[in-house]
């Protein structure tokens, strides 16, 4: 009879309950918390390749010297000002900044002269996602499996003065062509060609 009656007992069994709920409760609320950060940092890492992208976009006198600008800015925001720790603390990492071509999307459009894919790209790595919850475990397969998303900022390229130059000089050669009588004799000298070009070629 006593032996029933122990296992009867209920005594306890709200202190078992709770703490299963207490570990529950603090799982979701680090879930949510984590979940919330890294799509704010997402934002963030948006903003650093859109920045860097309109750096890139601005015509230059070289393709090299845009591309230097747009690395400049992106090197800037990362390890400058207010949003130096948030990928130097650990929780986040930047991997991989590339700016010019998209060269993830260069099998969409073949056509350089129509390519529309210019700007920058990072990708964000957030360890901060790969926790262990006691009872429910990690939320990551493997320690090394971390997330990972390419955050991108396509403005497209202005041209620059290079390569306006050679599209100008090119034309007084085709021009040349159309009519070897007219154009193509000593009388018209080629150095007397003059360029002149606007921003936009």
């Amino acid at each position: 009879m006593l032996k029933n009656q122990i296992l009867r007992n209920q005594k306890g069994l709200i202190t078992l309950d709770f703490v299963f709920a207490l570990v529950l409760v603090f799982a979701f609320t680090a879930v949510l918390f984590t979940v919330s950060l890294t799509l704010s940092v997402i934002e963030i890492t948006q903003y650093v390749t859109f920045a860097s992208a309109r750096n890139y976009f601005a015509g230059h006198k070289s393709v090299a010297d845009q591309e230097r600008l747009g690395k400049a800015k992106y090197e800037q925001l990362r390890n400058a000002g207010p949003l130096k720790p948030l990928y130097s603390n650990g929780w986040f990492e930047l991997k991989n900044h590339t700016v010019g071509q998209g060269s993830d999307y260069q099998t969409i459009q073949q056509e350089p002269d129509r390519f529309t894919f210019y700007g920058a790209a990072v990708y964000l790595r957030a360890p901060v996602l790969n926790f262990r919850v006691p009872f429910f475990g990690s939320t990551a397969s493997d320690e090394d499996s971390v997330f990972s998303a390419q955050i991108s900022s396509w403005l497209a390229r202005e041209p620059t003065f290079d390569e306006c130059h050679e599209f100008n000089m090119a034309r007084m050669r085709l021009i040349k062509q159309i009519d070897g009588n007219a154009y193509n004799n000593p009388a018209v000298n080629e150095n007397d060609y003059v360029v002149m070009t606007d921003n936009g070629c």
